[in-house]
């Protein structure tokens, strides 16, 4: 029997049944019979069930087991009987059963300053909330800082949806950034794209953002940002100063 990248030998005779095969199988593997789905090519069609019968060939049928052990089980019950497997969910749902790691970015062309920033730009909570705002606005003339900002939230959307070994590909907001500031847009003479500064690009971030994600430009959902925000030790009051203001002192 295969399990991932594992083999374990299991025993069927004639007096085998679905439940006894089942039993052998939560003790090798410490898969628990609820969460099997036990398969057998040139053996039974589909996954295992009370009523199988167990036709196999002695040394020559190989099952195939589907399943998470008890201390690693990553599913959603939506009922008390109710399982869902990883296997049956969406990538979305997938990623927050199983806390995956989050997916890298791909290299546009000496852009590891820029990855590097927008990775930890991405797990600032108060900022993702405000950038949610900002897409739920309506804006008749966007200014470029406000297309930026824009764009900064269908990336991480899209990396939200994704989780490693996978990557995302930051195409649409590098060719945002390259064309509202030209200097990151800079060749060698041999064609290829510049390296620039990381601390440079942080800060070009944080002028669009600061000028963006403002009352003003939120419009009715800043009122969502109240409760994220709130009035902490440190922090300026988010009832008198530009949301974003923090982060350019931080």
């Amino acid at each position: 029997m295969k399990w991932g990248k594992k083999d374990y030998e299991v025993t069927i005779d004639g007096t085998t049944s679905p439940a006894t095969l089942m039993q052998q199988v939560e003790q090798l593997t410490g898969v628990p019979i609820t969460n099997q789905k036990l398969m057998a090519k040139k053996g039974w069609k589909g996954v295992l069930s009370n009523d199988t019968k167990l036709k196999v060939k002695p040394g020559k049928t190989t099952l195939t087991l589907m399943g998470s052990a008890a201390d690693t089980i990553s599913a959603v019950q939506a009922g008390p009987s109710t399982v869902t497997f990883v296997e049956d969910m969406s990538k979305t749902d997938a990623l927050k059963a199983t806390n995956a790691t989050p997916p890298g970015l791909n290299n546009l062309g000496n852009t590891c300053y820029l990855n590097s920033t927008l990775q930890c730009l991405r797990a600032i909570p108060e900022l993702r909330a405000a950038l949610t705002c900002l897409s739920s606005s309506s804006t008749a003339a966007p200014t470029s800082e406000v297309r930026l900002s824009q764009d900064l939230h269908r990336l991480f959307y899209q990396m939200d949806s994704t989780f490693s070994p996978q990557v995302v590909t930051p195409q649409e907001f590098v060719m945002s950034l390259k064309h509202q500031h030209p200097m990151y847009a800079q060749t060698a003479p041999n064609g290829a794209p510049l390296q620039q500064d990381a601390e440079e690009f942080y800060s070009t971030c944080m002028r669009s953002l600061s000028s963006s994600l403002t009352r003003q430009q939120l419009g009715p959902a800043a009122a969502a940002l109240d409760d994220v925000f709130g009035d902490r030790d440190g922090l300026p009051s988010s009832n008198r100063y530009n949301f974003f203001l923090f982060f350019l002192f931080f």
